[in-house]
C-alpha cells in the first residue's frame, strides 16, 4: 500500500512524459522539412523552399510555446479543478486489481482494464485508453522492493512502452 498526494509538479511531469513520444517526432519532422526547404531554396526554388522552411520553422516554435505555456496552463487549471489531486490517495493491489481510495470515493480496477503502461526514473503512467492514465509517483513507494513488486504487475498489462523522457 501506498500514499500521497499528486502534485502539480507530478502532474506537468506526467503530462509532458505522456507526450514526449510526440514531441520528439514533431520535432524531427519539424527539422526535416527546415533542411528540405533549404536545400530547395539553395536550389533556386526559392519561393518553395522559403514557404516550406518557414512553415517547419513556425510548427517547431509552436510546439515549443504548447511545451513551455499551454501545457503548465492546462495543468494548473486541472489541478485547480480535480480536486482528489489535493487529497491523499492511497493505493493498494493484489495479483488481479489496484484499488485508489480517496476523500472522493474508492475505485478499483482489474489489471486487464489497463492497456499499456510507461516508466521512467519517476513515475508509473498506467493507460486506460491511448490518451487517459492514471500516474503513480514513484515517491510513493517506501522502497525499490516495493516498486519492483508494483511493476512486476504492471508489466503484465497490455504493451509496455519504456521511458519516452
Amino acid at each position: 500500500m501506498i500514499t500521497g498526494t499528486i502534485t502539480k509538479s507530478d502532474h506537468l511531469y506526467a503530462m509532458r512524459f505522456h507526450g514526449a513520444r510526440w514531441t520528439r517526432w514533431c520535432y524531427i519532422a519539424c527539422g526535416v522539412a527546415i533542411v528540405i526547404g533549404l536545400l530547395l531554396y539553395v536550389s533556386n526554388a526559392l519561393d518553395l523552399g522559403l514557404v516550406i522552411a518557414s512553415a517547419a520553422g513556425a510548427g517547431a516554435v509552436s510546439q515549443y510555446l504548447v511545451a513551455i505555456l499551454y501545457i503548465p496552463w492546462q495543468v494548473s487549471r486541472a489541478h485547480k479543478q480535480r480536486k482528489e489531486f489535493n487529497t491523499p490517495l492511497t493505493y493498494s493491489w493484489d495479483a488481479n486489481s489496484l484499488e485508489v481510495q480517496s476523500a472522493a470515493g474508492t475505485w478499483k480496477r482489474e489489471w486487464t482494464n489497463y492497456i499499456k503502461y510507461k516508466e521512467d526514473d519517476r513515475l508509473f503512467l498506467l493507460y486506460l485508453s491511448d490518451n487517459l492514465f492514471e500516474m503513480v509517483p514513484k515517491s510513493w513507494f517506501r522502497d525499490q522492493e516495493q516498486i519492483a513488486e508494483f511493476r512486476e504487475l504492471a508489466v503484465h498489462v497490455g504493451k509496455k512502452q519504456s521511458s519516452d523522457l
